[in-house]
Formats: structure tokens, C-alpha cells, sequence
């Protein structure tokens, strides 16, 4: 008997140059699968670094601008206000001090003995100085070298206004508790304090060396917030829309 072998019809189909073609397609198949998920996977990632590392960025040029604000906002509240009264304090004979207004004399007192605190949340900068990661998605290293400066200088102005605070205060704690048994009016309450060495001292040092610190360390936290964002390319409408969004 003669009996033919038959290939099956899928084998038939796939012989000759059939299968090569049919092979080759396969191929390219696969391997454009291949590059779609593996493309498709990276620029998921980068999209989401990008994501990571803009969100880091304005959250810290946010922190920055925030502080600043702040310290304008206590400079025409407090500081400039306590100066102008120190300074007419210094002027002013005995005879004008006892003649004074009940409004200028807390003036002067709010200036000698007013307890203020600057607050300074610090969430943005131990995120940011404690988590290695957030500066891999950055990826800036001058950017991160300025942001860690910046935080250490924020960190003595706040320090530093402490440091002020905590000296008038006490040096009214100490004559207060002697004074407080006195029939003296306030003015001569006030009279009398100011006549003290260490308040002599404070009145002057206030004056002519925190006032103008406390100025320029303003000015120079606006030159590094607008240095970082020249750095990251942030516009100052981007960022005020970071800060209406967020805060």
C-alpha cells in the first residue's frame, strides 16, 4: 500500500518560507511586547520621580517662604515696634517718662518685657534633612547643599530671637518680684527698671544690633528662597499655586 504521510494543517500552513515569516513575526511580536512593558514600566517610574521630586521641592521652597513671611509679619508687629520704643526710652528724662500716656507707657513695657515666640514647624526640614531618599529625588546636589544652609540659618534666627526674648523676660522677672510689694506708680516703676545696668544694656543691644539682624536676615532668606528656585525652575506662580493648593 502507498500510504502518504500528511502534516497536520497547521503544519502545513508553517512550512517552507511560511514558517520563517511566521516565526520572524512571532518574534517581532514578542519582542515589541516586550519594550511596550518594560518602556511602559519605565516611564511610569520617571513620571513618578518627577512627581516625587517636584512635590519635595515645593514642599521645602514652601517652608522657606512661609518662615519668611512670618518673620516680616513679627518684624511690623513686634520687633520694629519694640525698637522705636527702646529708642524713645533712651531719650527720655525722668520728668517725661512720669508724663507719658497710659497707651505709650505699654508701649514701653511691651518692648522691656512682652514674652513672645516665633513658631518654627520643623515637619518639612526633618523630612527633608533626615530621609536620604528625598535627595535622591531631588537629584540637585547644589539645591540640597543651599536647602541644608538655609535651614541651619533659619534655625539660628529663631534661636537668636529666643535668645532675646528669654533675656528681657528675665530681667523683668528678677525686678518685678522685688517690685511687686512697691507703691510706686508705673511710671516710676518704669523709671526705675530702666535704671538698671542689664536693661541699660538690653535697650542699646536690642536696638542697634537685633533690629538690624533681625532686617537683614529677612533680606537674605528672600535672596536664597528666589536662588532655589532659579535652581529647580520654579516660578513664583507656580509656587504661590503650590501655596494656595496646599496651605
Amino acid at each position: 500500500m502507498n500510504t502518504k504521510f500528511k502534516l497536520p494543517k497547521f503544519g502545513r500552513n508553517l512550512t517552507g518560507g511560511n514558517m520563517l515569516k511566521e516565526l520572524l513575526l512571532t518574534t517581532l511580536a514578542t519582542t515589541i511586547s516586550i519594550i511596550l512593558t518594560f518602556g511602559t514600566a519605565a516611564w511610569i517610574e520617571h513620571r513618578q520621580k518627577e512627581k516625587n521630586r517636584k512635590q519635595t521641592t515645593m514642599m521645602v521652597l514652601c517652608d522657606i517662604y512661609v518662615f519668611e513671611k512670618q518673620l516680616e509679619r513679627y518684624d511690623s508687629v513686634y520687633v520694629s515696634n519694640w525698637k522705636d520704643a527702646l529708642e524713645k526710652l533712651q531719650t527720655l528724662s525722668h520728668d517725661s517718662i512720669m508724663n507719658l500716656t497710659d497707651e505709650d507707657q505699654e508701649k514701653c513695657w511691651n518692648a522691656l518685657a512682652t514674652p513672645v515666640m516665633l513658631p518654627h514647624d520643623k515637619t518639612a526640614e526633618n523630612i527633608f534633612t533626615s530621609d536620604v531618599s528625598t535627595w535622591r529625588e531631588v537629584g540637585n546636589f547644589r539645591f540640597i547643599k543651599l536647602v541644608s544652609f538655609i535651614y541651619t540659618y533659619i534655625n539660628d534666627i529663631v534661636r537668636n530671637f529666643d535668645v532675646q526674648i528669654e533675656r528681657k523676660t528675665n530681667n523683668y522677672q528678677a525686678f518685678i518680684t522685688d517690685a511687686s510689694q512697691s507703691k510706686m506708680s508705673n511710671a516710676e516703676l518704669l523709671i526705675k527698671f530702666i535704671e538698671q545696668k542689664e536693661v541699660q544694656h538690653f535697650m542699646l543691644d536690642f536696638s542697634k544690633g537685633y533690629h538690624p539682624y533681625f532686617q537683614s536676615s529677612i533680606k537674605y532668606l528672600d535672596a536664597f528662597l528666589k536662588q532655589c528656585m532659579e535652581m529647580m525652575n520654579v516660578s513664583e506662580e507656580d509656587l504661590k499655586e503650590f501655596i494656595d493648593n496646599n496651605l
